[in-house]
């Protein structure tokens, strides 16, 4: 009896810790979630490239790991990027435009850059110009995970038609970057600073003759209405830069690392082709909506472009060496030459 007793007590025992570890490994296996945050909306095409990153990043760490996508800068301001980085506020976060500060000095001015070259090669020019920054963001506690191109969406719009750009001659124009104050003094006209939030009141108030600004951007918020003449000159380099804290990324598992990394070059080759058949769907439906009286789109033809990029460079040239030092720079415009 006794016998019998002890071998049912050592089965409700063997029931209890099995139902015990049932409980407990579903969270020693819990993916671990990485919080991303982007300025774009679930609207703009380049959502559906982060994605495809988050997509892969869950398939490569065999679920590991996984994303929380954040649009429209709702986890922090896009100007807080790098410290809202390094004290955990986010885990990946685009560090670019008015987020890049002097702790990224060659960055700050080679990010958004006059430059001509072949847009069927920007995958691989990005990946290049992502080593070209790597090593100061890493020094600034910084690792590159991303490089999301804007070139071929930022352009400019006129009030009126423009015969020439580098003939303004005294038009007031939208800057929002360093880089495009110098162009558009360089090319005698006069820059205004307006927040993108207010550009539409600026335009329609005349307060502005031109805007600079990211065609994805200008299509959302109809400034079509008031700025209805399009100059597509194809004249930047613009790259934002996705980075996640070195000590956040340090302390994954190599596996897991790789996981991230290789995830964000998937998402760099498959956002190419349906980036730019979306701005041109966007341009398009513009021209069809107002007519032959409205919109109107002038299409640089290269040898222009060249001319144009040529104008201005050579006055931001000071400031790229200035910032990166003369090897950096030299380094930066053969990196533009060989993908010309």
């Amino acid at each position: 009896m006794k016998v019998l007793c002890r071998q049912r007590h050592f089965a409700v025992l063997t029931a209890v810790l099995a139902c015990s570890s049932c409980l407990i490994w579903p969270s020693a296996v819990a993916a671990e979630t990485l919080r991303f945050q982007t300025y774009v909306n679930e609207v703009d095409i380049r959502y559906k490239g982060f994605q495809i990153f988050a997509d892969e990043v869950k398939k490569n760490s065999n679920g590991r790991l996984q994303l929380q996508i954040f649009t429209n800068n709702t986890l922090h301001p896009y100007g807080k990027a790098i410290d809202s980085l390094l004290s955990g506020i986010s885990d990946i976060s685009p560090v670019s435009g008015g987020a890049v500060d002097q702790r990224l000095p060659c960055a700050r001015v080679t990010q958004l850059v006059p430059a001509s070259f072949n847009w069927e090669k920007v995958v691989e020019l990005d990946r290049e110009f992502l080593n070209f920054v790597r090593e100061e963001y890493l020094k600034a506690g910084l690792v590159p995970i991303i490089s999301s191109n804007y070139s071929y969406d930022q352009d400019w719009f006129f009030r009126k038609p423009v015969a020439k750009l580098d003939q303004l001659n005294g038009m007031q124009v939208r800057t929002w970057a360093p880089v495009l104050t110098h162009i558009i003094k360089t090319w005698r006209g006069a820059p205004v600073t307006v927040d993108t939030n207010e550009v539409y009141q600026a335009a329609e108030r005349g307060v502005v003759d031109g805007i600079n600004m990211g065609v994805a951007t200008f299509a959302s918020q109809n400034l079509w209405n008031v700025m209805p003449h399009m100059v597509s000159a194809h004249m930047f380099y613009g790259n934002a830069i996705y980075a996640m804290s070195k000590s956040r990324f340090d302390k994954l598992a190599p596996q897991d690392q790789k996981a991230i990394l290789d995830a964000g070059k998937t998402a760099e080759e498959f956002i190419k082709g349906p980036y730019e058949a979306w701005i041109h769907e966007r341009i398009g439906a513009a021209v069809m909506k107002a007519g032959s009286a409205g919109v109107t789109v002038t299409t640089l033809p290269r040898a222009e472009r060249t001319r144009l990029v040529e104008t201005v460079y050579k006055g931001w040239a000071p400031e790229v060496e200035k910032a990166c030092g003369p090897e950096k720079a030299k380094r930066l415009r053969a990196l533009f030459e060989k993908y010309g």
